[in-house]
């Protein structure tokens, strides 16, 4: 047996068998996909330059049952599953920036995806409550 990253892998004659490969193999996908859906997210400081911008809005794409948990005081509450029917009723202006979070970063990652497609041009993934807060200067 050897040990790489806490993982235990079976060597056979000096290689790694085909089933540790293929585990390593669905780990690294997975990772990429958790990765892909959260997008990039923005830098704090681009995020205080961007909420200085008048006109920023801050699009929280949580549940309702979170949201009406931990409501971050100025914030929309726009669910990720509403956002493609409702956006454009609440945020008029497309070329407005806007900052997308959710409790994770992962919904708010394909909330911010979401909102590109539908032609807003200046969208920026938060990331997870938590940095919204801090960004924001919020409990």
């Amino acid at each position: 047996m050897e040990y790489l990253i806490g993982i235990e892998f079976l060597v056979v004659e000096g290689s790694w068998s085909e089933m540790d490969f293929g585990v390593i193999l669905v780990l690294l996908l997975m990772v990429s996909v958790i990765f892909l859906m959260r997008g990039r997210v923005v830098g704090e400081k681009t995020a205080q330059l961007m909420l200085r911008i008048e006109g920023c809005q801050v699009v929280d794409v949580r549940t309702l049952g979170e949201f009406e948990e931990h409501a971050l005081e100025g914030t929309i509450h726009l669910p990720l599953n509403q956002l493609k029917e409702s956006a454009e009723a609440v945020l008029m202006d497309k070329a407005a920036p806007i900052l997308v979070f959710c409790q994770s970063g992962m919904r708010s990652g394909i909330g911010a995806k979401v909102l590109r497609q539908r032609g807003y041009k200046d969208v920026a993934n938060l990331g997870s409550i938590q940095r919204a807060a801090k960004v924001l200067g919020r409990r």
